[in-house]
Parts: C-alpha cells; structure tokens; sequence
C-alpha cells in the first residue's frame, strides 16, 4: 500500500529518448475474519458475525440463499439449511469494502448436524408401593434427570440404566 512511482522509457530507432512518469497510488484491502462453526439443525436463526463489521453475506451455493435472512443482521436457519440430511456443510462469503473502495471477502464454512428425533416412552400411573420401573428412551444412549420432583427417585448411568422407584417417590 501507498505511493508508487513508476517512470517509462523509450527509445526510437534513432536513438531519441524520452519518458513519462505517473503516480500509483495503492490502497490497503480490508482485513476480514470469520469463524466456521458447527450447529445443530433445532438451534434456531444463527446471527453471522464477521469483522469488520458492515459487510454483506452470500452463499456460495445459491440453493442456501433460502436459509438466509435479515436487514441490518443476516441470520442463518440451520434447519432450512440442513433441509433431511444427517449432516451437511455450508459455505458463506463475507465481503467488505471500505471508504476507498477496495474490497476483501472471507469465506465461512458452517457445518449443520441434523438434531436425533428423541422420545422418553409413556409410564405408569404407578402407585407408590409399587416395583422400579427401568426407563428406556429412543435412540438408547440418552441420560435421565429429575426435572420435578426429589431426583432420590432415579438412579442409574448411561452403561446400567436408569431405573426409576415409585417407592422413593412416594
């Protein structure tokens, strides 16, 4: 960046020379940076971030133009995006310009993972004096809390079960 100044010489078959000289004036190219990231598809609009700040973002794929939104901020739906595949990856350009009219872009790449279908199964009624139920939730592999209630009434891991004592509960 800065001034440049640059001379050109030419010679004639008859040996006449002469020049002229100019003036490149080179200006500097905004310094971008963004940040890949992983989503999961149920995360809801993810804000864009980019810096510096002011730019604008395209898809590399026009077909995730449809998974983007906003005026004044862009936002990414991993869910639109990620559309009924398992996992899928996306490519955004940032561009920027600056005051001098240069312009630089970054590339972002956003990998979307498509959130597991969970299901926690139906129990009881059960009366208090009742024998442990073993809980079992789709896909197997899951963790079981008390969200309501004394958590005294579950008991388990990941590798034994979850079993879950109306006797304790009640």
């Amino acid at each position: 960046q800065g001034n440049f100044y640059i001379t050109y010489t030419y010679t004639d078959n008859n040996k006449c020379v002469n020049s002229g000289s100019t003036i490149l004036v080179i200006n500097d190219v905004p310094n971008i940076i963004t940040k890949d990231t992983n989503l999961c598809s149920t995360d809801g609009a993810y804000k864009l971030n980019g810096s510096p700040s002011g730019g604008t973002w395209r898809p590399l794929d026009p077909n995730d133009q449809k998974a983007l939104s906003g005026q004044l901020e862009t936002y990414f739906d991993p869910l639109v995006a990620a559309g009924s595949k398992t996992v899928s990856t996306h490519f955004l350009i940032y561009k920027v310009e600056n005051t001098k009219k240069c312009s630089s872009e970054d590339t972002m790449m956003i990998t979307v993972f498509k959130t597991p279908v969970v299901a926690a199964g139906t129990y009881g009624p059960y009366c208090a004096g009742d024998a442990d139920v073993i809980l079992g939730g789709t896909p197997s592999g899951g963790v079981w809390t008390v969200t309501q209630g004394s958590a005294a009434c579950l008991s388990g891991d990941k590798t034994s079960g979850f079993i879950f004592s109306p006797q304790k509960a009640g």
